[in-house]
């Protein structure tokens, strides 16, 4: 996602602008997370080095609160709204602003989101409190790619952390420098070889299949489709 900035607009908005925005986004500026306010007569302030600002300035707004694999939700179940704006600045007074994105689609209440993380860690023959200094284990650190995992083997270990190194010879250096992981992950990143790491990735798409198809029926279901 990456860092960003808050636009609080008290100066007119045109086109569609959802009530349920109370700021908006942007990475047009230092993205610092810090706050810049156009005010009701179009000066930009509260970010004092961009103050005196000449340029443009896109941000977004979005009444989503939490995603998934399956889907998108809102806070209660209201329309997922989204939001563009670009607005003009010549030393720091607004020229020009103008929406260039809506959209808007039914969408969950974010209480109904899954969790489908729930009991990965118990398909690991591995124990957080195992001792496993000197185990050549696998790592699934790329992301949920089997292919983008590889064996390291556990040279250190304190109650909380465990220091990994890669066992194997690898085209890509970066996978044999230290590395620490800490116990919580494993199970999650961590297992035995790469039969029980496949069997998690498989466990894993089996859960988002049925938590989409489990969102659609209850999308269907309140849109009357």
């Amino acid at each position: 996602m990456g860092m960003f900035d808050y636009v609080q607009c008290n100066y007119p908005l045109p086109g569609t602008t959802p009530e349920l925005f109370d700021e908006y986004q942007t990475k047009c500026l230092g993205c610092e997370m810090k706050t810049v306010t156009i005010t009701e007569d179009g000066c930009l302030v509260g970010y004092e080095e961009f103050e005196n600002y000449t340029g443009t300035v896109e941000f977004y707004g979005s009444t989503i609160v939490a995603s998934c694999p399956s889907g998108m939700y809102t806070r209660n179940g209201e329309d997922n709204e989204s939001a563009t704006f670009m607005a003009t600045f010549v030393d720091g007074k607004l020229t020009n602003i103008e929406q260039t994105g809506y959209e808007r689609k039914p969408a969950l209440s974010s209480k109904e989101m899954p969790n489908i993380h729930d009991f990965e860690s118990e398909l690991s023959e591995l124990e957080e409190g195992d001792s496993f200094v000197g185990k050549k284990l696998f790592l699934l650190w790329g992301g949920q790619d089997i292919t983008e995992g590889y064996y390291v083997e556990v040279v250190y270990e304190t109650d909380q952390e465990l220091c990994l190194k890669g066992s194997d010879n690898h085209a890509n250096p970066a996978i044999d420098r230290l590395q620490l992981l800490h116990r919580f992950q494993i199970g999650n990143l961590l297992f035995k070889d790469f039969d029980e790491a496949k069997a998690r990735q498989d466990y894993r798409e089996q859960k988002i299949k049925k938590a989409k198809e489990e969102y659609e029926k209850k999308l269907a279901e309140k849109i009357g489709v």
